[in-house]
């Protein structure tokens, strides 16, 4: 190998390391960047999933409360019932009554 051929070899492979250097650098950047955006994403993750969790919890709560109301109106119901089945028999029996000739 000449000289000239040496020079060019050792150039050539300084070239190279050279490129494969600048190259590992820029990817040392882009994993920062990327593990750095990755963490911002799985903290924004775990906001996101606290917050739902509170809405769940909210949610729950007000589907008891509507469910005690619900409970509440039903039994209100019943006693509306009662009252006005027990109205209809003094009315019916008034009613039956003057029919008779009762007075």
């Amino acid at each position: 190998m000449t000289d000239e051929e040496m020079r060019r070899t050792m150039q050539f492979i300084l070239e190279q390391q050279t490129q494969f250097t600048a190259d590992m650098l820029q990817m040392r950047e882009e994993h920062a960047r990327f593990a750095a955006e990755t963490r911002q994403n799985f903290g924004r993750l775990g906001e996101a999933v606290l917050a739902i969790t509170g809405i769940v919890g909210r949610l729950g709560d007000a589907q008891e409360r509507t469910e005690r109301k619900v409970a509440e109106l039903a039994e209100a119901q019943l006693r509306t019932d009662d009252r006005l089945n027990t109205f209809i028999g003094v009315v019916e029996r008034y009613i039956s009554e003057h029919r008779n000739g009762k007075e």
